[in-house]
């Protein structure tokens, strides 16, 4: 899995870059082929689904988005995918729990 800040500089990673820039990339330069077995069938059917960058990954709805990802929603684990999105672009992978 990628981390968030590179390693040598300490300097926000490439994807962090890309969690906090204002427009969404094409399909051919984006950022959710970091997603760990990303390929363009992948992020076609992301897109298609109306996730275009990890940082709407990160705020996506899982449930949600399984139904959207119809079959390979339910073959595969979106929210694990939701997770690495969230690691990468700093946020939070779980809510808090409530305090009573």
């Amino acid at each position: 899995m990628a981390s968030p800040k590179s390693p040598a500089t300490g300097a926000p990673s490439a994807l962090k870059v890309a969690c906090t820039a204002g427009a969404a990339p094409t399909v051919a330069d984006s950022d959710l082929f970091a997603l760990p077995g990303a390929g363009v069938g992948l992020v076609w059917m992301l897109n298609t689904a109306g996730v275009r960058t990890l940082r709407d990954l990160a705020d996506a709805d899982g449930s949600q988005l399984t139904r959207d990802l119809g079959l390979i929603g339910q073959i595969m684990d979106v929210e694990d995918w939701i997770v690495f999105a969230r690691k990468a672009c700093g946020q939070p992978t779980r809510q808090p729990d409530a305090v009573p």
